[in-house]
């Protein structure tokens, strides 16, 4: 039996449980990157399992794929934060039997990008700095540095012992790495950098011949190995570059290559060289593919696509173990859709069920949610289940049959929201749960305010703008929903060519008269790449598969000239339309909700969960009426002046006044939109003063162009 607090000491605990927000207040978890508190107990045989596959992959390099499933609620996402844990330990340790990278994958986006989907994800997670300020590798606090680092030290190594290797550079690599890598990991990297100048060369022409990096790409791995080469601004090109983004002409030149990573064939050549790398490091990769049901969203074949997507990558990625997590009702279906040999990969080993809770891992989970809520107000009760007991929790385990981390946590949540003297568990019958649209609305608050804390690279904001707002154009042809008057008559995924980009065409009609429109999105800051795209719209209006194309794009990011000339060439009939500060937020907060309702984190359907995000944040919804707007326009609009390559001198002038008088420091768009110029004129007026040493442009966590005056700029 447990001691009871005294009368006194029950009065104060009560006040405090009824002054502070709930133990038991995140029922379902968002995100494998939310802490909570963890019960090791639960699920720990689907633990086990995953460690063992790592630890398999560490040691014999083999290609693991694993299948877990659970019912909504059972634990699946709480899975995925505990391995996140294990990982950041790892990485924070340095101890290479421990170490390995985990990545969660979200469903995918476009059927012709999935590969590009895939790097980008693993790219952007590795890149998420470490927390805590001590960690074993100094040199660097994210963990694909550290994973490049140690794979360059690695390959130097292996070099060393190479008999094959020429003398000098055998020498060299020695010293470099005289002392433990795998200990000293910041004492190697300095060595490596003070020689690497002169050995740059011919270890990347000696390396590829090692049988190891068979698989290596030979483009990608020379990037790769200027990593000890440049600075911070070197390597942060070197990363951006590495997942999948679209860098500018400039940056690609100072990295001393052309080759942009940014689709399907290229992202392949990254992807497995980057896994490759991370053998050789000694730091196996973990790609969790989560909330899987989302991808249905896609059409009939996205499921069979995405599911080849993972057995190409079990064939191709060496030392990696796969998890495919979804809902258990759904798995089977979802499996009979792939080709014969995709389902013998899944086959190969059993799937892991989540099982339900045990009357006693129930007592556990309750009684660590009452001890961390107690510690976090630096409270001691006798009992930590307080104002609990053991013998209450248990009796409603087994009542009620409470068999999910889900439940209990939402029946013991509504139980201690009952005032003291009503807490009888005899009598207690928890509220019937709140209307599904109150849930959806809810959870469309959180994710709007948890979105800004999420930094993503200026291609997957592309993406993302495309994907959502292909399903707010789909939900309004739905529900005969007009936007600004004008109703949506038909919507589909669009490809100019067969092997091109994929884009979308939406009919529109407005008293009688139909436009058909084409639209595509793309942050590229490479002027190739964003001249292609310029390309294909102009292409699909010439071929008359389109009365008008647009191009969305966020404000921050000038159009590159080359695809400027092309785009004022289509006159009237092509358009940007630019994406303003804070419009992606809401669309990543429903695509966040769309994948949760895929998933069953929400009671509802998608068709339900998009109908009450439209109608939520129909204020927050610009994108789609400003796409109407453009095509059937108030007013005529006026000719497009030739501008966006140059910029006067008096506008020059007028930017530098605005930083030396107003702010310092300042987003390039936020000055295009304070000064009514374009982003292409400002970006060119920026290009003069940075040129007379007046400022600074540096890239803010997702890589947006930030202003800052330098001190003692003038005008001249």
């Amino acid at each position: 039996m447990s001691v009871r607090p005294s009368s006194t000491e029950t009065d104060r605990l009560e006040d405090l449980l009824a002054a502070s927000p709930s133990p038991f207040s995140d029922a379902v978890l968002p995100n494998a990157f939310r802490e909570t508190p963890d019960v090791p107990s639960i699920h720990a045989g689907a633990r086990q399992q995953c460690l063992a596959l790592v630890r398999d992959a560490r040691e014999t390099a083999r290609t693991s794929l694993q299948v877990i499933t659970g019912d909504a609620g059972e634990g699946k996402t709480h899975l995925l934060a505990w391995l996140r844990r294990q990982s950041e330990e790892g990485w924070r340790k340095g101890t290479a039997t421990g170490r390995f990278a985990l990545t969660v994958i979200p469903p995918l986006r476009s059927l012709a990008r999935a590969r590009h989907h895939v790097l980008q994800e693993l790219v952007r997670q590795l890149s998420v700095r470490l927390a805590g300020d001590r960690h074993i590798d100094e040199a660097t606090d994210t963990p694909i540095e550290i994973l490049l680092w140690r794979a360059l030290l690695a390959i130097a190594k292996v070099l060393v012992a190479n008999k094959s290797t020429p003398a000098e550079l055998r020498a060299r690599l020695e010293e470099a790495t005289s002392a433990n890598p795998d200990r000293y990991l910041s004492s190697c990297v300095e060595q490596l950098k003070h020689g690497w100048p002169l050995v740059e060369r011919a270890f990347v022409d000696t390396a590829l011949r090692l049988p190891e990096l068979a698989a290596v790409d030979r483009e990608v791995f020379r990037i790769v190995a200027r990593f000890p080469e440049g600075g911070e601004a070197e390597r942060t090109a070197i990363v951006d570059w590495l997942g999948g983004s679209s860098l500018s002409s400039e940056r690609l030149d100072a990295l001393g290559t052309s080759l942009v990573l940014d689709e399907e064939a290229e992202a392949v050549r990254a992807l497995k060289t980057l896994l490759a790398l991370a053998r050789f490091a000694g730091t196996p990769v973990l790609l969790a593919f989560d909330q899987i049901e989302g991808t249905v969203r896609l059409g009939p074949d996205a499921v069979m696509t995405f599911l080849e997507t993972i057995a190409e990558l079990y064939n191709d990625a060496p030392s990696t173990v796969i998890l495919v997590l979804c809902q258990t009702q759904l798995w089977p279906s979802l499996r009979e859709q792939a080709p014969g040999y995709v389902k013998d990969r899944f086959d190969d080993t059993p799937a892991v069920h989540l099982k339900g809770l045990t009357p006693n891992e129930a007592l556990l989970l309750v009684e660590t949610r009452m001890k961390h809520f107690w510690e976090g107000l630096d409270e001691h009760p006798s009992d930590p289940l307080f104002p609990l007991s053991r013998e209450q929790v248990l009796d409603v385990v087994t009542r009620e049959k409470l068999r999910t981390p889900r439940a209990v946590v939402r029946y013991f949540q509504a139980l201690l929201r009952e005032p003291r003297g009503q807490r009888n568990t005899d009598v207690f019958k928890p509220p019937p749960p709140p209307q599904p649209l109150d849930i959806v609305r809810r959870k469309l608050d959180t994710l709007i305010d948890e979105e800004p804390r999420t930094a993503r690279q200026p291609d997957a904001r592309a993406a993302l703008a495309q994907a959502v707002a292909y399903d707010i154009f789909r939900q309004a042809q739905g529900a005969k929903r007009p936007i600004q008057g004008t109703l949506v008559e038909e919507i589909a995924p669009h490809r100019a060519r067969r092997t091109s980009i994929e884009g979308m065409r939406v009919v529109l009609q407005r008293n009688g008269e139909r436009k058909r429109v084409y639209i595509e999105s793309s942050n590229s800051q490479n002027g190739k790449s964003a001249a292609s795209t310029v390309r294909r719209l102009a292409d699909v209006v010439a071929a008359n598969q389109a009365d008008m194309a647009m191009l969305l794009r966020e404000e921050s990011f000038p159009l590159p000239s080359a695809a400027h000339k092309t785009l004022l060439e289509m006159t009237s009939r092509g358009v940007v339309l630019r994406i303003a500060e804070g419009e992606i937020v809401p669309l990543a907060a429903i695509e966040a909700l769309l994948n949760a309702a895929a998933a069953g984190d929400v009671p509802v359907d998608r068709k339900t969960a998009l109908d009450i995000a439209v109608e939520h944040l129909a204020s927050l919804l610009a994108i789609p009426a400003r796409v109407v707007g453009k095509v059937f326009p108030v007013e005529q609009p006026r000719p497009r002046a030739p501008e966006g390559a140059k910029a006067s001198d008096t506008q020059v002038t007028a930017i530098l006044r605005h930083l030396q008088t107003e702010r310092a420091f300042e987003p390039a768009a936020r000055l295009a939109a304070t000064l009514g110029l374009s982003v292409e004129t400002v970006d060119a007026a920026l290009h003069v003063l940075a040129g007379r040493g007046a400022v600074d442009v540096v890239a803010d966590r997702n890589r947006s162009p930030v202003v800052l005056l330098r001190p003692g700029a003038s005008p001249s």
